[in-house]
């Protein structure tokens, strides 16, 4: 799957650093394809089109995330055979006696050049595992949200018709006692208008906490 990845690039040949570069513009390319999607329409990222189309471009960032960590392990891995082979030629050339010449001055070049292309390495790697992590909650959550998109679709009918309840048992007070809390209309309102305003106020932090992870997708 990396390998077919790779090709699709044209970067199945190059060397590590280049196939990285290139696997990084192409996540930036899916990062735009995300923020446009979820910016074209209001609430397309809590449809559930907007699910599977977000979810599509997750995985397929996924895949491009996965296949530049193992470049970049493949980088790392080159920089450390080249300290080794900088560190054994420049002990050879020291148990002869040439550590003044120029041959051991390149060695030593070398060698300050491999460690410092490793020390850039691990931190690519660290930074990338990190993003890697982060990609796959949004997946997960993006996951559990088209699995219980009919429940969560209902908690935001739910939210609207609690709104409606307290729209109108506000309008009542504002008729006999003035304005009053929240809490004081609810409690107005006969037992069936009450237990349903109260669920839905749950239902929306429920919805409104859902979609919260989702929403932030072209951050990662």
């Amino acid at each position: 799957m990396a390998e077919e990845l790779l090709i699709t690039l044209g970067v199945q040949d190059k060397n590590a650093t280049a196939q990285i570069r290139a696997l990084s513009n192409n996540i930036k390319s899916l990062d735009n394809q995300i923020k446009i999607a979820n910016s074209g329409m209001k609430g397309f990222g809590t449809t559930l089109s907007g699910l599977q189309q977000n979810y599509t471009l997750f995985t397929a960032k996924m895949k491009n995330m996965q296949t530049q960590l193992r470049s970049y392990k493949t980088r790392l891995a080159e920089a450390n055979e080249g300290i080794q082979r900088q560190q054994a030629l420049m002990a050879e050339l020291s148990a002869r006696g040439e550590e003044n010449s120029t041959a051991y001055a390149r060695a030593a070049a070398s060698l300050d050049k491999y460690r410092a292309q490793a020390n850039s390495t691990q931190n690519g790697i660290a930074e990338l595992e990190g993003r890697i992590g982060n990609l796959n909650q949004q997946i997960a959550q993006t996951e559990t949200l088209m699995g219980n998109f009919n429940l969560l679709h209902f908690g935001e009918q739910a939210v609207q018709i609690g709104q409606n309840f307290q729209n109108t048992g506000q309008k009542i007070q504002n008729v006999g006692k003035g304005i009053q809390t929240v809490g004081t209309t609810i409690s107005t309102l006969s037992a069936p208008f009450a237990v349903a305003a109260v669920g839905a106020a749950k239902a929306a932090i429920s919805y409104e906490d859902a979609f919260a992870g989702v929403n932030s997708c072209s951050n990662y």
